[in-house]
């Protein structure tokens, strides 16, 4: 699909020379091929280009975060992860108008990786240039099962003609669904279909992998 980044870990790429120097990775690409590979096809989606230069910029930067820690080799519980990272709301829908809001979806087994949730909002590091607040959790009703969702984060771009963004989390780490589980059957309104939503990344790390690169 044109502006999506879909990609399945059969194993760990190097991150720098000196590491794919190394015996265990050796003839492998380094994760900077992946990355540049994950960016081109995000920048080819039709409602990615509409968007103001910022937060074109802002999105391809949570694609880099999200694949530099689905491959992170000093992992202690790399097997059976998987993120993805959507579009939604009216901009998924398409009604939003020029400056409507950028709301996002990001799922996945959020609590293998403590850092992953939290690092999202730190001004240094993704939302650059923002100013950045947790609104309240959302009503129960808004959660499915085990699943913690929330408005986690609203960033507020200090630049000037950029989009205000809101990012929900959605976390399936103790549920034991899949992520084609919560796309199927869980992100559904009250007739089963699914909410509107263009994917931008999905990554898949199967529990069967072994540790090791």
């Amino acid at each position: 699909m044109t502006g999506t980044f879909e990609h399945t870990f059969s194993k760990r790429y190097p991150k720098t020379p000196e590491q794919q120097s190394w015996g265990k990775f050796q003839g492998q690409p380094p994760l900077g091929d992946i990355v540049d590979q994950a960016l081109s096809e995000i920048s080819e989606g039709e409602q990615f280009r509409r968007l103001p230069e910022w937060n074109q910029g802002i999105l391809l930067s949570m694609a880099c975060f999200m694949i530099d820690k689905a491959n992170d080799i000093y992992h202690a519980d790399w097997r059976g992860n998987y993120w993805g990272l959507y579009i939604v709301g009216s901009r998924a829908r398409g009604d939003a108008t020029p400056d409507s809001d950028l709301d996002l979806l990001s799922v996945g087994t959020f609590y293998r990786d403590l850092e992953f949730r939290d690092r999202y909002d730190d001004e240094d590091d993704v939302f650059d240039r923002c100013d950045v607040v947790r609104p309240d959790e959302l009503p129960d009703e808004y959660n499915v099962g085990e699943v913690d969702r929330k408005y986690l984060i609203r960033a507020v771009p200090r630049v000037e003609g950029a989009l205000p963004i809101d990012l929900s989390i959605v976390d399936l780490t103790f549920t034991d669904d899949t992520l084609d589980d919560f796309k199927d059957t869980l992100d559904v309104d009250s007739n089963g279909e699914p909410l509107p939503r263009l994917p931008l990344v999905e990554l898949i790390i199967p529990n069967q992998l072994e540790l090791k690169p």
